[in-house]
């Protein structure tokens, strides 16, 4: 686990969050095919520390991290019960919807068998994925992408946003996967419009966790690294950042996670408080003991507004600024290697 005296600084008055890792890296790459499409579109260009601060210094990073901030203000002092309804089909929020509710139900088609692989792994897992890719390009159809080359692409971006088939799990940086896709879909398709922005971490977000939450279960797919995001979680890292911001402006204070079990209402209502229960759900009681990063962040000074802040300086620095986290990510057309 890292430092969590370091990491939970991004809630300090003045901090700053680093941008990547501190270390000397190499030679910057020239990338190697990724994505679970037939025309592997995409390229792996993160392969060196150099390769990573490049790309955090690119046009792309920039616009990505634009969007990210956007969403983050659309979904600010909003609980999930005052957004309206989403659009319906043939809109691209329903096509999406309907795209991971589609993935979800190949689960019940791909029982776990009795393969493991490493500690926890279910090997059933590669063949969802498989059976995944191959109905990906008709779903994609209906979200609204009618360009057989977009098409291919946005395929490839999907799959690196389930887990990986060869380690058998799954974390932030497949997370950081799907908001590449919402980007791609927003910025560079044009199939969502800015008013529709809320819907995007606050319906199908949380349609998103629903699904790789039962992947997780399913097929006991491992924390893609030892702690997770450095302790914060073991897969997850944006229902605390969208989650804090919905929390600013409420009398909700940061230390009610600390109760178990957290009221419904606020699990319904709340990203933050979802997936604190699920954290209880599966580890139990005692926050203090098994998660000590987030209850250390219950206690920030500020409030809701402070830790929303912390949240972000903190996934820039150990989620984009960490090489490990991003090397899988895969740039084509749509997502550029702009570095």
């Amino acid at each position: 686990m890292a430092n969590q005296t370091t990491t939970l600084s991004a809630f300090a008055p003045g901090a700053a969050a680093a941008a990547a890792a501190a270390a000397a890296g190499g030679a910057v790459g020239t990338g190697t095919a990724v994505g679970g499409g037939a025309g592997a579109s995409l390229q792996a260009r993160i392969q060196s520390d150099n390769d990573l601060r490049s790309f955090l210094a690119s046009p792309t990073f920039n616009a990505l991290w634009a969007y990210l901030l956007r969403l983050k203000k659309a979904a600010t002092s909003i609980a999930r019960s005052s957004v309206p309804s989403p659009p319906p089909a043939p809109s691209a929020v329903a096509g999406m919807g309907a795209l991971l509710a589609a993935l979800g139900d190949l689960i019940a088609e791909v029982p776990p068998g009795p393969t493991t692989v490493g500690r926890y792994g279910n090997a059933a897992f590669r063949e969802w994925h498989a059976r995944a890719s191959r109905a990906l390009p008709d779903l994609v159809r209906h979200v609204g992408v009618t360009d057989d080359a977009d098409v291919a692409e946005v395929v490839d971006l999907l799959s690196l946003c389930w887990g990986n088939t060869t380690r058998l799990d799954y974390g932030s940086g497949h997370e950081a996967a799907f908001l590449v896709v919402l980007f791609v879909l927003s910025e560079k398709l044009k199939l969502f419009p800015r008013e529709e922005d809320v819907h995007l971490p606050l319906t199908l977000l949380p349609q998103y966790l629903t699904l790789t939450r039962a992947l997780q279960s399913t097929y006991n797919l491992e924390p893609a690294g030892s702690h997770g995001v450095w302790g914060l979680d073991d897969f997850a890292f944006l229902p605390y950042l969208f989650g804090a911001a919905q929390l600013v402006d409420t009398p909700v204070p940061p230390a009610a996670v600390c109760t178990h079990p957290i009221p419904p209402s606020l699990v319904a209502d709340y990203l933050y408080f979802d997936a604190v229960a699920e954290i209880y759900r599966v580890k139990g009681p005692g926050l203090s003991m098994h998660s000590p990063m987030l209850y250390d962040v219950s206690g920030a000074v500020g409030g809701w507004a402070k830790v929303a802040g912390g949240m972000v300086k903190m996934y820039r620095a150990e989620v984009w600024g960490k090489r490990v986290v991003v090397q899988h990510l895969g740039f084509g057309r749509l997502f550029e290697w702009t570095g």
